[in-house]
This record gives structure tokens, C-alpha cells and sequence, in this order.
């Protein structure tokens, strides 16, 4: 039986995980290494947990949205943490709106703020 002279195991024997060691090992949510785990968005942060990043249901960094979902439905997020489509993007989107010209504040037979046509 081989042994490894600094723990006495087997050749097959594995150190538990140590945090910033570059391996994920549990309970740690990611290992980037020492130098990588620094917390930078999308990335690892130290204590080996994930930083903060699109999904977590948090707006933070480049995030336009973040509602935890982001399933790119109407009025809420996309999966890159853009705005999915919504009254005043500028674009019609049936059937959630009759108009949208971005600035949604005509007059009468205009846009309305809830992109519906201002009438009587």
C-alpha cells in the first residue's frame, strides 16, 4: 500500500475541499482559486459562495431587472437581466398593448401611459 508522506493516506485518499483551492468541493457553491474568489459580479465570492449575479432576484451591477424568474414574460425580466417587453419599450406588444410610442402621454387618439389609446 502506497502512502502519501503528508497525510499518511493512500494513493487514493483526497483531501477534503479547502476554499480557494480552484476545485468545488461541498459545501462550497464555487472555487475560482484563491486570488479569483473576490466576490466580482457573476463570479465567486470569498467563503467559496456565489457572488451576486442574473437569478439571484436581486437588481445589482449591469442588471436592468432581476426578478429571480426571468423567464422574458411581459413586464418582467429576461434571462440576461434586461427588461423583457413593457409598456413604453416603444414597440407594440399585443395583446398587452394597443400602442406604444415610447413616450405614452398623447392626447386624445394618442398613447395613453398603460399603452391603450386615449378615447373620449
Amino acid at each position: 500500500m502506497l502512502l502519501s508522506a503528508d497525510t499518511n493516506c493512500t494513493a487514493a485518499c483526497r483531501h477534503p475541499g479547502i476554499c480557494g483551492d480552484g476545485v468545488k468541493t461541498a459545501p462550497e457553491e464555487c472555487d475560482y482559486g484563491a486570488t479569483e474568489n473576490n466576490g466580482e459580479y457573476g463570479g465567486c465570492a470569498p467563503g467559496c459562495i456565489l457572488a451576486p449575479r442574473c437569478g439571484d432576484a436581486v437588481k445589482n451591477g449591469p442588471e436592468e431587472c432581476d426578478d429571480g424568474v426571468n423567464d422574458n414574460s411581459y413586464g418582467g425580466c429576461s434571462s440576461v437581466c434586461k427588461l423583457a417587453a413593457h409598456c413604453g419599450d416603444g414597440t407594440p406588444n399585443p395583446p398587452y398593448e394597443q400602442c406604444d410610442d415610447g413616450t405614452n402621454n398623447g392626447p386624445m387618439g394618442e398613447c395613453s401611459t398603460v399603452c391603450k389609446f386615449n378615447i373620449l
